[in-house]
């Protein structure tokens, strides 16, 4: 069940949004920087949404309207929730908001080096439009129009 994040979710969400991507920050090689969130105040924003299971958290998405844009800003499965179709479950509620908004595109820009969830979205049908340079770390700019 997809709903908008309460303020009892916040501490799951922290900790979370901590732990996925250790495995990117503990490579020396990766130029990542931990996500710049505040999960309290995208739950007051009304921009933070979970996916529960049962009690249990199954994983968060942040995002934001621009226009004629839905922007992805965070997007994190638990780890033994994964495979699932939990982020396929939360990227679709983020079509079917932004198709009611009239939005044309959903976008998001994850890390160069996260290619696993870079490769998530090309399969879900994600194209390329940019690559940036930001403070040190490398960004893939993706785009989905929305039908």
């Amino acid at each position: 069940m997809i709903r908008p994040a309460r303020e009892s979710d916040l501490q799951q969400i922290r900790f979370l949004a901590q732990t996925s991507f250790r495995a990117y920050l503990a490579r020396e090689d990766a130029k990542i920087k931990q996500p710049d969130m505040d999960p309290r105040q995208l739950q007051q924003e009304g921009r933070l949404f979970v996916y529960m299971i049962d009690a249990a958290l199954g994983g968060y998405i942040a995002f934001h309207q621009d226009g004629m844009d839905m922007h992805v800003e965070h997007l994190a499965v638990t780890p033994r929730f994964r495979s699932r179709g939990i982020g396929r479950a939360l990227l679709n509620y983020v079509d079917t908001l932004g198709l009611l908004r009239k939005c044309l595109r959903v976008v998001l820009h994850p890390n160069v080096v996260l290619f696993q969830n870079i490769a998530f979205y090309r399969s879900r049908g994600y194209t390329e439009i940019d690559r940036r340079l930001v403070e040190g770390h490398e960004y893939v700019y993706l785009e989905r129009y929305l039908r």
